[in-house]
């Protein structure tokens, strides 16, 4: 049986369209993937970026596994799972397009700029479409992910500033 959209995606960006997104994200609604490049969207707080990714997403890929994934959740799971528990994301192994979303949130360690690397890394080596998106500038992902991953990154996605106001 096949997954029903609203399911592969959190449901607040459920219904999430192209053709709703704010004027300020007019330059991503028509994203043609570049050399396979996915958009890195970075601006402030709360102007919207993870709705955008979910509309980007629904509209180019809607006949495709997509994992949508919170990055400190994805790292909340990762430390579990060192203490035994047992995780299991199948959804990355599925996904043509994986969304990591808000990467930068988290505080950077040794521990977390290796587990972002590892799953950059994977996503890389697995040719997965990406979209990232981030409140950070760019270059101050590199020290979230690594040189190596932040290297990865700019090979599988392409910068687009965002600016506007807070929708909260």
């Amino acid at each position: 049986m096949a997954v029903e959209w609203s399911q592969r995606l959190p449901k607040r960006y459920a219904e999430a369209t192209v053709a709703s997104l704010a004027d300020n994200f007019s330059a991503l609604a028509d994203w043609d993937w570049p050399q396979g490049k996915g958009p890195l969207i970075h601006g402030p707080l709360g102007i919207g970026k993870s709705y955008c990714a979910a509309a980007i997403a629904r509209q180019k890929f809607h006949a495709y596994h997509v994992a949508f994934v919170s990055v400190t959740s994805w790292l909340e799971d990762r430390r579990q799972s060192m203490n035994g528990a047992e995780i299991v994301r199948p959804e990355l192994e599925k996904a043509r397009l994986v969304i990591l979303d808000d990467l930068g949130r988290e505080r950077p360690s040794s521990w977390t700029v290796e587990q972002l690397f590892k799953l950059i890394d994977d996503l890389y080596v697995a040719e997965k479409q990406l979209i990232v998106t981030t409140n950070k500038q760019p270059l101050e992902l590199a020290g979230h992910v690594g040189d190596a991953g932040f290297d990865r990154l700019k090979e599988l996605t392409t910068c687009m500033r965002v600016e506007g106001e807070s929708r909260r």
